[in-house]
């Protein structure tokens, strides 16, 4: 009959008629492997070596936003059309995956466009004369998200 695995740090599972052993931690291991039937140990091999650690994982750094304003249309009476560009946004250890831009009155904080979140770094919005606030989040590829970027601005 086979006992538990021989020290700790080794793990052992059941296959099929038999057992195994096997190293489970980084560094200088011995290493049995054993198979056995219902009449005792059929097959027994000892081996010596070192157990690779695994790679270690990388962090995510969070993408940094990056917003510009930039009004289209300036002829009086005509709509205030606003171009809001998130294209030089980065991501240092990736890509930037998706934009999420908004828009709130400076006053009084409300949100006048958005949230709209798009794959593409711009986004245009049409809105009527006051001062406003403009807010940009950027996602990268693993998800991580930036610190929002803002920039105000004030349409007459």
């Amino acid at each position: 009959m086979v006992s538990a695995p021989p020290c700790p740090g080794y793990s052992f599972r059941s296959v099929m008629a038999g057992l195994i052993w096997a190293a489970a931690h980084p560094g200088p291991a011995a290493m049995v492997l054993a198979t056995s039937s219902a009449t005792g140990i059929v097959m027994s091999t000892a081996l010596r070596g070192t157990v690779a650690p695994g790679p270690t994982p990388i962090a995510n750094e969070a993408p940094k936003a990056s917003l510009r304003t930039n009004q289209l249309t300036r002829a009086t009476g005509q709509p205030n059309v606003i171009l809001l560009d998130g294209s030089d946004s980065v991501d240092p250890d990736g890509t930037i995956a998706g934009y999420e831009f908004s828009i709130s009155a400076r006053d009084t904080g409300n949100v006048v466009f958005g949230p709209a979140a798009t794959t593409s770094p711009t986004a245009e919005a049409t809105l009527g004369p006051g001062d406003y606030v403009a807010t940009l989040i950027v996602k990268d590829n693993l998800g991580a998200l930036s610190e929002p970027a803002t920039r105000g601005f004030t349409l007459h």
